[in-house]
């Protein structure tokens, strides 16, 4: 038997627990369409934390490399001052450490960026779920 990819059941199974129980058809068509509603409801707001983390992500890369920048041209600027003021090798020492170290801070960090969540047709479905879980059976089926 083919899995249906809705979350309704058959209209056989449907009009069984009509028969069984008069009035649960409707009970749970209304049920099923409120899932869906809050389903769609918290894709929509994971879809907006993600795009806020998104955004606060990039703005700590930013900053980290603002910050790196500015330390990265003191210490440069130092170990230049230093060298200027007799003393060679400590300031050439403090200027190609400073810049070795920053150096590889920064490939060692680099993150690929993340993906974000475009929304496609596939992921918009909010009746969809990440694992197969399987379906319960219906009354006197086996």
């Amino acid at each position: 038997m083919a899995e249906k990819p809705d979350p309704f059941p058959p209209l056989a199974i449907l009009q069984e627990y009509e028969r069984l129980i008069p009035g649960s058809a409707e009970l749970l068509l209304r049920n099923f369409a409120a899932y869906a509603e809050a389903r769609a409801i918290l894709f929509g707001k994971k879809q907006e934390m993600e795009f806020t983390l998104h955004q606060k992500e990039q703005s700590m890369q930013s900053w980290g490399q603002i910050f790196a920048f500015l330390i990265t041209i003191t210490a440069l600027g130092g170990g230049i001052w230093i060298a200027l003021n007799g003393n060679p090798w400590p300031g050439s020492l403090l200027s190609s450490s400073t810049v070795g170290a920053i150096c590889v801070a920064f490939i060692k960090t680099r993150k690929a960026p993340r993906e974000f969540s475009t929304g496609e047709a596939s992921q918009m479905d909010p009746n969809r779920t990440e694992a197969k879980r399987e379906k319960p059976k219906p009354p006197g089926a086996e």
